[in-house]
């Protein structure tokens, strides 16, 4: 038997919004927001819809840097566990048959990702959404005859 468990805390991301003139962007990257509320305000609840209050986050003006700390918001986290159990059985001294059964994520846990758009205020349908995600448990099966 083999077990492989995973526990991420969520990535760190950035709240982005387009610099309309292009004037300060660097090597392509947007500006960041400018921060006038709490990205998690009392009440305020988490969903993969709504990962963060978008109200808080406001386009810098022109010219201007955004005020937002970089990788200020953090996606989901996640916990993974790979396992395996398998046998050998063996039929004479050179020959033998090798029995295998593996669960990726055998807890078959959600494990949401980052949207690219998710900390991009220019996208508004996707903006504060946690949109991609792994797949759910993955079961194989499989045999080998050694000879």
């Amino acid at each position: 038997m083999n077990g492989i468990f995973n526990w991420q805390s969520g990535l760190p991301f950035s709240v982005t919004a387009p610099d309309a003139l292009g004037v300060l962007q660097t090597n392509g990257a947007p500006n960041r927001t400018n921060q006038v509320g709490s990205p998690y305000p009392s009440g305020f609840h988490k969903s993969i819809n709504n990962w963060f209050n978008t109200a808080a986050f406001v386009a810098a003006p022109n010219y201007e840097y955004g005020t937002t700390g970089r990788n200020i918001i953090r996606s989901p986290s996640w916990n993974n566990l790979d396992f395996s159990l398998f046998k050998t059985v063996n039929f004479t001294e050179g020959l033998r048959f090798e029995l295998r059964a593996e669960a990726f994520n055998a807890l078959n846990h959600a494990e949401y990702g980052l949207s690219g758009e998710a900390g991009d205020s220019s996208n508004a349908a996707q903006y504060g959404k946690i949109l991609a995600a792994n797949p759910g448990r993955i079961v194989q099966l499989g045999g080998k005859f050694y000879f």
